[in-house]
């Protein structure tokens, strides 16, 4: 059975998604000895990645804004529904390029070949803020960061749903009360799984809570694997450091600026 991880970047914008997702490439390696295949609708260099698949990206005129970068840079979010078609492996772990490998944390999830998994709860880096759920009615929320399934059919549902979602997404707006305008694959996926599952909340969280490190907050390189985040106000100025631990890289402005810097 052959297993690996893929990375989307879809998009020519103010982030530099390939150039995160060929850094990423070397971390999924080292950290977890995977291959890993850029989905990209780009001419990029092959020599950081083992396969490259070409897509035409999924047609998007939405905007996000970025408070890193202070301002709205294009969305191209909607091809992450198409990863199980797209996938060219048995067992594939789904990560956002601006997600962070500093350990072993994930291999778990890629050796149990028969469990969907994703993120159930995240947290900010050296704060008490958490997310758990979406909308006015506080549905419960799972994370599309970082997904790991296999080929077979409880999983093709998961994504035929999230795609129904995100086709039909003023319907699913209306539906769970989700006051954003923008299409995201966390709600896709947090509406997709219940269904799948009966209208019941399935057990596919992995180990521990995602760590977000915010746009708000500074991110600094000291190592391999040990990260600086920098938060507070002027007056009151906190660091945290995330030694050997994964995390999501919200703050994506200094990500690209530590990857500039390799």
């Amino acid at each position: 059975m052959t297993t690996g991880a893929i990375i989307f970047a879809v998009g020519k914008h103010a982030i530099n998604y390939v150039a995160m997702a060929a850094w990423s490439a070397a971390r999924i390696e080292r950290h977890l000895g995977l291959p890993t295949t850029l989905i990209t609708d780009q001419t990029v260099d092959d020599s950081a990645f083992d396969h490259i698949i070409r897509i035409d990206a999924q047609q998007n005129d939405r905007s996000r804004w970025f408070a890193d970068f202070e301002q709205s840079v294009p969305w191209h979010n909607l091809d992450r529904c198409d990863a199980f078609d797209l996938t060219p492996y048995d067992r594939t772990l789904l990560l956002d390029a601006d997600y962070v490998v500093s350990s072993a944390l994930l291999h778990r999830c890629t050796v149990d070949s028969d469990r969907f998994w994703c993120f159930q709860n995240a947290i900010a880096a050296g704060d008490s803020h958490s997310w758990d759920s979406f909308g006015r009615h506080r549905h419960p929320q799972y994370w599309a960061t970082a997904m790991a399934f296999s080929r077979g059919s409880q999983t093709e549902f998961i994504f035929d749903s999230m795609r129904m979602v995100r086709n039909n997404w003023q319907h699913y707006r209306d539906l769970y009360h989700i006051d954003s305008l923008l299409f995201r694959n966390d709600y896709a996926l947090s509406i997709a799984l219940p269904l799948v599952n009966g209208h019941m909340q399935p057990d596919v969280s992995m180990l521990g809570a995602m760590i977000n490190v915010l746009p708000e907050q500074h991110l600094e390189q000291i190592d391999e694997d040990t990260f600086d985040v920098v938060f507070g106000s002027k007056q009151r100025r906190r660091r945290c450091t995330l030694h050997q631990q994964d995390f999501h890289a919200m703050c994506k402005r200094d990500l690209g600026v530590i990857i500039a810097a390799h």
